[in-house]
């Protein structure tokens, strides 16, 4: 969808500078993400590295929005 219309979306404000939580959390490394392969939660974008960063994302965000408190 953000791809086709992007409008929408642009006043978000994108999480952890771009890079993925899912890898921050589980490989303890900074990967960038991707725009393709994101999540909108409480008015943030978080972009993940792969579709099972996402898919993992997406089963419990709880997780891995508290890396952003780490930083």
């Amino acid at each position: 969808e953000f791809m086709r219309n992007p409008g929408p979306y642009s006043d978000l404000d994108v999480a952890d500078d771009g890079r993925c939580p899912v890898a921050a959390v589980e490989e303890g490394r900074e990967v960038a993400g991707h725009f393709a392969l994101s999540e909108i939660l409480r008015g943030r974008r978080f972009l993940f590295a792969s579709r099972q960063n996402q898919q993992r994302f997406r089963e419990n965000p709880k997780r891995y929005i508290k890396s952003e408190a780490r930083r």
